[in-house]
């Protein structure tokens, strides 16, 4: 979704690691993570009590996509998004 969203509508870009993304498109990526965070965890009964953890996760997700190299930032956004969350939420 990042990647469409920054394709169509980025302007303001950024690069970290040789590899050119947006700010929309990151900011598309944090804001649909909350949303879908929300969505899978109500539907397992596990959202925190704590809702900062939704928005924790979804912003180091977010982070590691885009400092990450296309073709592994997917990789990289979910395994840390799971880290994350686990080391958050103490399971």
């Amino acid at each position: 979704m990042a990647s469409l969203i920054g394709e169509k509508y980025g302007k303001r870009k950024y690069n970290i690691t040789g590899d050119t993304k947006s700010l929309e498109g990151s900011l598309s990526m944090f804001l649909v993570l909350i949303v879908t965070l929300g969505i899978v965890l109500g539907y397992y009964h596990a959202i925190p009590s704590n809702y900062w953890v939704i928005v924790a996760v979804a912003m180091v997700a977010t982070v590691f996509e885009g400092i990450t190299p296309k073709g592994l930032d997917n990789l990289s956004a979910c395994f840390s998004a799971v880290i994350i969350y686990l080391l958050l939420v103490g399971l």
